[in-house]
């Protein structure tokens, strides 16, 4: 079962990342002015800023995996309710023959 596209919503996950590509856009090139302007940047500051933003994009991904997981066994138990009911309408055919 494919989501319909009427279906898609703007998600908290999704505002997170435009939050966090938004901030990494505006990080380098405050860090490019910078480095123009004294011909250096502070390393520490650049590591930092890096490594939370990779971090809160690794959990992201985490949370939209299990997400995924959650919607496929969803999706698997509908199937096999759905060949339970196959299943006893074949046998009541079957048994009223």
């Amino acid at each position: 079962m494919a989501r319909k596209s009427k279906d898609k919503k703007i998600c908290k996950s999704d505002i997170a990342l435009i939050f966090v590509a938004v901030t990494l856009v505006a990080f380098v090139l405050k860090m490019i002015r910078l480095y123009e302007t004294t011909g250096g940047v502070p390393e520490a500051l650049v590591y930092g800023v890096l490594g939370i933003l990779g971090f809160e994009c690794g959990c992201l991904g985490k949370i939209y995996e299990n997400k995924q997981k959650y919607k496929e066994r969803e999706w698997q138990k509908e199937d096999e309710k759905e060949a339970e009911k196959k299943a006893k309408v074949g046998t009541k055919r079957r048994s009223s023959e």
